[in-house]
């Protein structure tokens, strides 16, 4: 951590700059945690770093392939994404100067309803969206897992989350 005096934390949206940083902190985060030991074994690729890099700041729809579910061969909407970091900084460095990023947060933003196609789906993970040495089969089942409470709690309705 940099040396800073009198140090306080900026919070400010993120740029496509700060993505080496935020997959860094993310990795570093989460490579001891049981569900992610479980999902990349290996530990993490350098392919699995760039798919995680690519979606950062995008929806997760670079998975969704083929012909849309909806009724119209539509593909579902895409959340909006709002991430945003926390730079450790010196009071008197002015806005714009960049601190240090010490953490962040993706959030995925569904601002309307959703009809229930366009919802009520999960595209079983792949290598193409999840990276090499990704344990495809845990990943779909954890990943899955989620999709599956957002199924039972939101119900298409206008959400915010993780």
């Amino acid at each position: 951590m940099a040396s800073t005096s009198n140090p306080q934390l900026r919070i400010r949206e993120a740029t496509p700059a700060d993505v080496d940083r935020l997959v860094d902190l993310f990795f570093a985060a989460f490579s001891s945690d049981p569900a992610n030991k479980l999902m990349y074994p290996e530990g993490d690729s350098a392919s699995a770093r760039e798919k995680f890099a690519s979606r950062m700041l995008s929806p997760n729809t670079a998975a969704i392939t083929g012909p849309g579910r909806g009724p119209n061969g539509q593909h579902p909407k895409a959340a909006e994404i709002l991430v945003v970091v926390a730079e450790l900084t010196a009071t008197h460095e002015p806005e714009g100067k960049g601190g240090e990023i010490v953490a962040f947060s993706r959030w995925m933003w569904n601002k309307e309803r959703r009809e229930d196609w366009d919802w009520d789906y999960f595209q079983d993970l792949t290598v193409e969206s999840m990276g090499e040495g990704a344990n495809l089969e845990v990943a779909n089942a954890f990943i899955g897992g989620l999709k599956e409470l957002e199924r039972k709690h939101a119900r298409g309705d206008p959400n915010i989350g993780l």
